[in-house]
């Protein structure tokens, strides 16, 4: 390998790296949430069609993407620094991709044929400056937009292998390769449905004499990376995705849809050159209705498009580079997406077509006006100069800008402060605000997005949290129900209302409750609901079922209700029928974790211990932040005499949850069955600290204390197991 390709693959990954060195300790923020947190599919890796499968996140229809965030998870589970490190490994993989590609393609458009290795040194400052370019940040510290990274990769891979094949003695391989990859980026975004057609113009225009030439030296080549499509369509097929991208959208018409990119295209050139101000979400960008409001945006897209058909027409390096840019931003740019109107990530590989386009003009100009009045070693100089200066420049730009990234209160914070209008960042500030304890903040903040949107279902239901967090229940009942009357099916609002009205202990009270807040037929519910009882009571197990089937019909997310009205019964000791419930409601949404759970809890009370540790073991893979469960596996465990499993499972749930006064009740106990004393005793206390009504607690410290004052026989633990 020439010294040059060498330099430029150490220079690539070393600066990469640099400029991530301080992101890998960032957050899961935003769609990070539901799309790995709370992601149920992502952690197991068998059955592999279920893994690939993720409804209803961001990783839907993209079956690829899934299957790296379960690689992830199985090797790390939610430890954030192992997500980071594939982002910033791929964000590398991607400049030497780039890197490969300019360089082939400078040598056979002749970009320098006195100096061959000018191609090599091309293509690493062009790298150089992608990957350290804080633009890309958004992309690579939200981590769940891998999905723009891997899809870029694979779409570059795909590009690099058909012009590597124009080189190679065996070129199936490297088309076989291309197929492979370019299936692979279908799997990973949507944007990567251009690719064939993309690789099709760079074929005729750079490698094949004519189309005749291209149709027979290639035609299985292109037949692959169109079947490559039917991976797409069948991602798309069995995804699951309610976001209302298309064009029957009559919010967001089509046209309305096409202008406002045209202005949105403009602000990423700018941020190309000028990136800042760099905003998490721009949701709040305004829809241009007319051409009036944007027209000086249309003129120059339009002038963009014409330069750029004609130097593809007459086979120019910039025709080339233009192309590039425009068919990796034309499924976002044509397909209207009304939750998604703008936003940094989508420039993420374009952004190289900028850099080539600018670093190649640049130097022509700088040749040309220092030919006269600079030698030609100090145009060198010079020139090596300015691209280590830009390099350094942008790898402080790209630390900086990694650095709102830190927590979630501090990009949440920076995007409120740059993006006022924005309601979303007031929502995103508030729950980081909820997650550190501090409502009375969060509040503010969601009252704050209320102002600009009022009927904002999420920022109602938050707001109830909020509230019910400051003790303020019946308020918070109030802000579920408003969150409800905008949008019924709300499963967050409606699991919240629910979990209120199943503190209920009258069971018809509660169904009337909720018939009035969702317009159900309350009494033939209650009628229902009775005559199931009777038949439970009766034996009648079958015709019961069917009566519970009525009572569920009407109510929006029968799962959560199913499961809110078996913790009911389970407080009113009708055991029997709280499990029927659980079970019904495990059937009907089996990634739901709380029937598990729950059902798991009454069979702890029945001692079927094989039973119930099974359960819990199913709801924490599906909620392995349920402390609660991790707690009640290790009484399990204590009681089989397995003391060690069931030691990291109590400090398991008091890593998730260290207010969980029970757990350290469950330690104590523990430990003093291990004549560790004072362990115990410190542990009670701490539990006496979390809640100072667990009389277990209070009895165990009395009684340990008793026993280190010598008043208990010392071969004797002055505690005992107690069920959690």
């Amino acid at each position: 390998m020439p010294v040059h390709r060498w330099l430029g693959i150490l220079l690539i990954a070393g600066a990469g790296i640099l400029a991530y060195a301080n992101s890998f300790n960032g957050p899961f923020i935003f769609d990070d949430t539901p799309s790995i947190v709370n992601n149920a599919h992502i952690r197991h890796l068998w059955p592999i069609w279920n893994t690939l499968q993720t409804p209803n996140s961001s990783v839907a229809n993209r079956p690829i993407v899934s299957l790296s965030l379960a690689i992830n998870y199985a090797l790390g589970e939610l430890q954030v620094w192992g997500y980071h490190a594939f982002n910033v490994g791929v964000h590398i993989l991607v400049a030497l991709t780039l890197f490969g590609i300019i360089h082939r393609l400078a040598r056979r458009l002749q970009y320098n044929q006195r100096d061959p290795a000018a191609g090599y040194g091309l293509a690493t400052v062009v790298a150089l400056l992608w990957v350290v370019h804080p633009l890309p940040t958004d992309a690579i510290n939200h981590l769940i937009y891998r999905t723009e990274q891997m899809m870029s990769l694979f779409y570059l891979l795909t590009i690099f292998c058909v012009i590597r094949a124009a080189d190679s003695d065996q070129p199936r391989n490297w088309y076989r390769a291309a197929v492979i990859a370019c299936a692979l980026g279908m799997g990973s975004k949507e944007n990567m449905a251009t690719a064939p057609l993309l690789v099709l113009l760079l074929d005729r225009c750079l490698l094949a004499g004519s189309w005749r030439e291209l149709w027979r030296q290639r035609r299985w080549l292109y037949a692959g990376l169109a079947g490559s499509w039917l991976m797409l369509v069948a991602a798309m097929w069995s995804g699951q995705r309610h976001d209302g991208i298309g064009f029957n959208n009559p919010a967001l018409p089509a046209m309305s849809y096409w202008l406002t990119q045209c202005d949105i295209l403009m602000h990423y050139l700018w941020l190309c050159y000028w990136p800042h101000p760099l905003v998490l979400d721009l949701g709040d960008w305004p829809v241009s209705l007319t051409i009036g409001e944007v027209w000086w945006q249309v003129l120059s897209t339009m002038l963009l498009l014409g330069v750029t058909g004609w130097g593809l027409w007459k086979r120019r390096w910039w025709g080339v580079v233009g192309t590039l840019f425009f068919f990796i931003l034309a499924p976002t740019s044509l397909l209207p997406n009304p939750g998604e109107i703008a936003a940094e990530h989508r420039m993420y590989l374009p952004l190289a077509m900028v850099i080539l386009l600018t670093v190649m003009v640049a130097k022509q100009l700088f040749l040309h006006w220092s030919a006269w009045i600079i030698r030609p070693i100090d145009r060198q100089y010079l020139q090596f100069g300015g691209a280590t200066l830009a390099v350094l420049l942008l790898v402080a730009a790209t630390i900086r800008r990694n650095e709102d990234y830190r927590t979630s209160l501090s990009i949440w914070q920076d995007t409120v402060a740059k993006r006022p209008m924005n309601p979303r960042p007031y929502i995103g500030l508030a729950g980081a605000y909820l997650e550190a304890g501090q409502p009375i903040e969060a509040e503010y903040y969601l009252r704050r997005s209320l102002d600009i949107r009022p009927r904002d279902c999420g920022a109602l239901n938050n707001l109830g949290v909020a509230v019910a967090q400051q003790g303020r229940h019946d308020e918070a009942m109030t802000y579920y129900q408003q969150a409800l009357s905008v949008r019924p099916l709300y499963g967050p609002a409606f699991r919240n209302f629910g979990a209120g009205l199943a503190n209920n202990e009258n069971i018809e009270e509660t169904l009337s409750k909720l018939g009035d807040a969702f317009h159900i037929d309350t009494a033939a519910l209650v009628r229902s609901h009775s005559a199931g009882e009777k038949m439970l009571r009766a034996g009648q197990l079958d015709q019961a079922l069917l009566e519970y089937e009525k009572v569920l019909q009407g109510v929006p997310q029968p799962a959560v209700m199913h499961n809110n009205l078996g913790v009911a019964l389970m407080k009113q000791g009708k055991y029997p029928e709280a499990m029927v419930h659980f079970l019904l409601a495990a059937e009907e949404q089996p990634d739901f974790a709380a029937p598990y759970y729950n059902f798991a809890d009454l069979l702890l009370g029945y001692e079927e211990l094989d039973r119930a540790e099974a359960l819990y073991q199913q709801a924490l893979a599906l909620e392995p932040q349920l402390a609660e469960a991790h707690h009640n596996l290790g009484y399990i465990y204590e009681v089989r005499g397995l003391m060690e499993p069931a030691r990291q499972e109590y400090e398991r749930a008091l890593a998730i949850k260290p207010e969980l006064a029970e757990a350290y009740n469950s330690l104590g106990i523990l430990l003093a069955n291990q004549s560790n004393w004072l362990g115990a005793q410190q542990q009670f206390s701490l539990a006496l600290e979390k809640n100072p009504q667990l009389h277990a607690a209070q009895a165990n410290l009395e009684a340990i204390s008793q026993h280190l004052a010598g008043q208990t026989p010392a071969t004797e633990s002055p505690v005992g197991q107690t069920l959690p």
